[in-house]
């Protein structure tokens, strides 16, 4: 294997420069898509945007791009991935974790990085659908560590189901992820993934109605929010014993 050093464009060195700018860049246009929808072993469903390219046929490439914590279908990274592999005539399909994107209100449960099994159906969905075919998982941050975590359970099995995992800027050390993103000078990004899980609990319960599950309020710091909500859902005692915030793994 060959690393290749990370060399930012003049002027874009500064990290959160490039986070920010990386988030508003969306060239080029959503690529077209057909929605289809993955069935989960608890009765919950998740969405899935498959975009064939003209030329496409059974037996080539398919990549299941996974988005990060609070993303979607949407998110202006899976879209330009989705676009680029389109280019070059490969089936790309971006996977909608548990209520998001076009899969809002399909499941009464969030995500969470430990939901490596509802990447695992949508891949058993895809390999189905074209048994002969390459297919490759792509998972960024939270959903870097859900394929990794997928790849880990599959071990020597992994093949066949998945030909390829490539993680980009994995979640892969949860405690040490909350623990950076709770720092003072990352406070920006910590009081916008609150409100982005708020967002999301309050939609999400205006469907499924939870009363003994309150929403955390607005000022909580992100592990309290895993720590009272998520970790709950799923039948953790709490965020910690989950394998830490923010992702309960």
């Amino acid at each position: 294997m060959t690393a290749i050093e990370f060399r930012p464009f003049p002027g874009l060195r500064n990290p959160h420069l490039q986070t920010i700018l990386a988030h508003y860049l969306r060239l080029p246009g959503e690529p077209a898509f057909e929605l289809e929808t993955v069935d989960l072993d608890d009765d919950d469903r998740c969405a899935m945007l498959v975009t064939t390219p003209a030329g496409w046929r059974p037996g080539g490439t398919t990549v299941l791009l996974v988005h990060g914590l609070t993303g979607s279908d949407q998110s202006a990274y899976l879209i330009r991935a989705a676009a680029k592999l389109a280019r070059r005539g490969v089936r790309a399909v971006r996977f909608n974790m548990r209520g998001q994107g076009r899969g809002a209100g399909l499941a009464r449960k969030p995500y969470h990085a430990g939901c490596s099994h509802d990447v695992r159906a949508a891949a058993a969905a895809l390999r189905a659908d074209d048994p002969g075919g390459r297919l490759v998982a792509i998972g960024y941050s939270l959903g870097g560590n859900a394929v990794l975590k997928l790849a880990g359970e599959l071990a020597a099995d992994g093949r066949s189901l998945l030909d390829q995992v490539i993680a980009v800027c994995p979640a892969a050390e949860l405690n040490r992820c909350v623990e950076r993103i709770m720092q003072p000078k990352n406070r920006r990004y910590e009081r916008r993934f609150v409100a982005l899980l708020r967002s999301e609990g309050l939609a999400r319960q205006a469907l499924y109605p939870e009363p003994e599950r309150p929403i955390p309020e607005a000022d909580v710091r992100l592990f309290e929010f895993d720590d009272r909500y998520t970790a709950r859902i799923w039948g953790y005692a709490g965020a910690a014993s989950a394998g830490g915030a923010p992702f309960c793994s």
